[in-house]
């Protein structure tokens, strides 16, 4: 596999100056001497544990084992392409989710608009697998009347599948009455799941949330909607009495995964971390990482994971999707450092991660 490391004997000092101060990231791979791995570049938004294996798609599948880095004594390129038969090779995956016995793939079909000189949606598929690897179209003509009654899945707006971190998996679809409704999702069946709201786009345990970033850990619930906002309580009814919130030291908050002792932050400025309480309760700032992984990933972040979280922060496979937003010449990010990073306990630091 080729590797990137940038020699700190070939950059002039006027040059070095210059990195430091327009991009951290770099400077922070060079001042520790770590190399720079290759890893699955794009828009990654969800990582699914499934049949013990973990699963991301970024336009295509890949999938490696479940198994510990620490059990397996591998670290960065186990990941390979996972088989998409059934779906359209017109197709890309940008969303996956999973049940008890399914993994579930969320597909877009991409037209032309001259006009604006966009390649725009023009169709949204969804599909089930049982191995991960055979994937049957889910037929949603008869809710949203859109596609063909023979099983083209065409939808509209704001459609998202997700899970609840569990054994249950949902998708958010602008149905025949025009409005948005959740419905569960059942191998090739779907029917309305009436105890979720209209605008549910994440759950956790039994509890439903408008956006993705939400977790459950023991019986407490974590989550936040495009704020520095930290909500956390026994149920996602802000206005209950059971719900507490602290305002956070980081940026608006896009995706959130627990350790035993930590809950790790995907916000719209890079990953953070937050220190919980032995009754789960979480302080009122952010804790620097003990290693790179700020310096490192700075962008937007829409997924974390965390591989075992009966484990304590950086003693367990943890992973971050990064991806940029808005204007590039306002940003240190570059489209080359969006996709997939991973912290590997043995090696204790974050890298990209890939094939």
């Amino acid at each position: 596999m080729m590797k990137k490391i940038i020699s700190i004997t070939a950059i002039s000092l006027a040059a070095l100056f210059l990195t430091v101060s327009c991009h951290d990231p770099i400077f922070y791979m060079i001042s520790q001497e770590v190399v720079q791995e290759e890893g699955l570049q794009g828009d990654i938004n969800s990582m699914v544990e499934f049949d013990n294996h973990l699963y991301v798609a970024n336009g295509k599948i890949y999938k490696k084992t479940a198994t510990p880095s620490r059990d397996t004594g591998r670290e960065n390129g186990q990941w390979s392409e996972s088989s998409t038969s059934g779906i359209g090779s017109h197709e890309f995956v940008f969303f996956l989710a999973k049940d008890s016995t399914c993994i579930y793939a969320q597909t877009y079909q991409f037209a032309s608009d001259n006009e604006k000189s966009l390649n725009l949606p023009a169709a949204i598929r969804f599909y089930y697998s049982t191995d991960g690897s055979t994937w049957n179209k889910i037929n949603v003509f008869s809710i949203t009347g859109q596609g063909s009654s023979t099983g083209d899945s065409w939808g509209i707006g704001r459609a998202r599948i997700f899970d609840n971190k569990a054994d249950a998996a949902y998708v958010n679809l602008w149905n025949k009455d025009e409005t948005y409704k959740v419905y569960s999702l059942n191998g090739a069946s779907i029917s309305l799941y009436g105890s979720a709201p209209d605008d549910s786009l994440g759950a956790a345990g039994n509890q439903f949330w408008k956006s993705p970033a939400i977790c459950k850990k023991d019986s407490t619930y974590y989550y936040s909607l495009n704020s520095k906002t930290l909500y956390y309580g026994s149920s996602t009814d802000t206005s209950a009495s059971s719900t507490h919130s602290v305002e956070l030291d980081c940026d608006d908050i896009q995706s959130i995964a627990a350790t035993n002792d930590y809950l790790l932050l995907g916000t719209r400025k890079g990953i953070a971390r937050v220190k919980l309480n032995a009754s789960g309760e979480p302080e009122s700032h952010t804790t620097n990482f003990s290693n790179n992984a700020q310096s490192l990933v700075t962008g937007i972040v829409p997924m974390v994971f965390v591989l075992d979280p009966t484990k304590n922060e950086g003693q367990t496979d943890e992973y971050a999707s990064m991806t940029v937003g808005g204007v590039l010449s306002s940003s240190p990010d570059t489209f080359d450092e969006t996709g997939l990073y991973a912290y590997y306990p043995s090696r204790g630091v974050w890298n990209r991660d890939g094939d």
